[in-house]
């Protein structure tokens, strides 16, 4: 793989941890303000890292199928 590449592979993945990140301190004035339990807010949170789970090797397959540019 070219550098340049790997360079912009790097820099999307650190964007959206970056993305994750600035919400994660926001869940709990979030969760006080709609009155949401502890256990909620982990469902909230696993919700998220779950759906990446399964959907991450449907988006690549299909991203394989018919192209980047048309699924992004």
């Amino acid at each position: 793989m070219k550098k340049p590449t790997l360079l912009i592979i790097f820099l999307i993945v650190f964007v959206d941890l970056v993305g994750f990140g600035i919400v994660l301190p926001l869940l709990p004035i979030y969760a006080e303000q709609f009155k949401a339990s502890g256990f909620m807010i982990g469902c909230i949170i696993a919700s998220y890292n779950l759906m990446q789970f399964f959907f991450a090797p449907v988006w690549g397959k299909l991203s394989d199928r018919i192209g980047r540019r048309p699924i992004i």
